[in-house]
């Protein structure tokens, strides 16, 4: 029989972070990610989401976006190129007229070529592909939403 002793408390569990999560109670990164692919905006929000790092909203298209954009403020916006009735690039424009600070992140499976006069003009803060492993690709999201994400302050929220 094991003997308790009187006032014996057990330490409280440390709360160390891993690399690349956010401690408790820390802000969290505002984020939209805009595709019309219902399951790869689960796929992306719930990768993004698990470190407790980014909050992330979705919209299935550009006009959804754009409505919550009017209403609320985003760290970054992550859209996909191939949607209707607006494609990416076009959301990007419309965006741009109305805010020319947020990140945008274009996050397809188009080809690179097809996007590289965008990303020369400056038009385009970053181009990922979905390609390489959806897996791998949404590491390679959240690294480049970390670097984009650093530059200001806006778009964080209390947790």
């Amino acid at each position: 029989m094991e003997k308790k002793i009187r006032g014996d408390v057990s330490p409280a569990p440390l709360s160390i972070p891993i690399p690349g999560t956010c401690m408790p109670g820390a802000s969290k990164t505002r984020l939209l990610v805009v595709d019309d692919d219902t399951s790869l905006l689960v796929i992306v929000r719930l990768s993004l989401e698990r470190n407790g790092e980014f909050n992330v909203h979705v919209a299935r298209s550009a006009p959804e976006a754009l409505a919550l954009l009017e209403t609320q403020t985003f760290k970054a916006v992550v859209s996909d190129y191939a949607m209707q009735p607006v494609n990416g690039i076009e959301f990007h424009a419309l965006l741009r007229a109305q805010d020319t600070s947020v990140p945008f992140i274009l996050f397809t499976s188009m080809a690179r070529g097809y996007f590289i006069p965008s990303l020369f003009d400056g038009v385009l803060t970053r181009y990922l592909s979905k390609e390489e492993g959806l897996a791998d690709s949404c590491a390679a999201l959240a690294r480049a939403l970390r670097c984009a994400c650093n530059a200001t302050g806006q778009g964080r929220e209390e947790t």
